[in-house]
């Protein structure tokens, strides 16, 4: 028993190691690298408008959400996704149509589309990079049921189990096998 707590307490900390390394490492450096990303798309929009194959308003466009997906990145989780589209399904028909139309002017500019298709893949990326020390969590629980559950299968553990049975009770186990077999019938003292 005192094996599987030592065991326990170490996968916890080395759970609790991995979470910080995680937040503190990994994930801002996958929210930079989706960052510069998006920072691309945004030049590559500033080359297409100084080159003339988009307009002014199709830059403005690309450049507005861009800038709102920079700012998205750090923050993005699956809460804040589940907030944003119930704000979405919030709005009047009104908000909704002013919206759309938005995107109605730039559906056949297909610089628009393959940016906003960019953008939405890096928001999607952030939102698993930020959601990731859940997983880490969740493999390494899920790790540690599994392997608590092979130990107490294991042939030296039921062993000592037994052993231990044997020493509380006083009886070896066969001993008090053989008393629920043959229980003992009373006995009658002559007199």
């Amino acid at each position: 028993m005192e094996l599987i707590l030592s065991l326990l307490l170490a996968l916890t900390v080395f759970t609790c190691l991995l979470g910080v390394a995680y937040t503190k490492i990994i994930a801002p450096t996958i929210q930079r690298r989706l960052q510069f990303r998006i920072f691309q798309i945004r030049d590559n929009g500033r080359i297409a408008l100084i080159e003339n194959r988009i307009t002014n308003d199709e830059f403005a466009f690309i450049e507005d959400r861009c800038n709102f997906a920079i700012s998205l990145i750090e923050i993005i989780d699956p809460a804040l996704m589940l907030k944003i589209d119930s704000i979405i399904r919030g709005l009047s028909a009104e908000q909704r149509s002013q919206l759309d139309s938005k995107l109605e002017r730039f559906k056949d500019s297909a610089f628009v589309l393959d940016s906003m298709s960019r953008i939405a893949l890096a928001i999607r990326k952030a939102v698993v990079a930020n959601s990731g020390f859940w997983g880490v969590l969740f493999w390494s629980v899920l790790f540690l049921s599994k392997w608590i559950h092979s130990i107490k299968r294991s042939p030296l553990v039921q062993s000592t189990i037994s052993s231990t049975k044997e020493i509380a009770s006083g009886f070896p186990s066969s001993a008090l096998e053989q008393l629920r077999r043959y229980p003992m019938r009373p006995v009658r003292i002559p007199g």
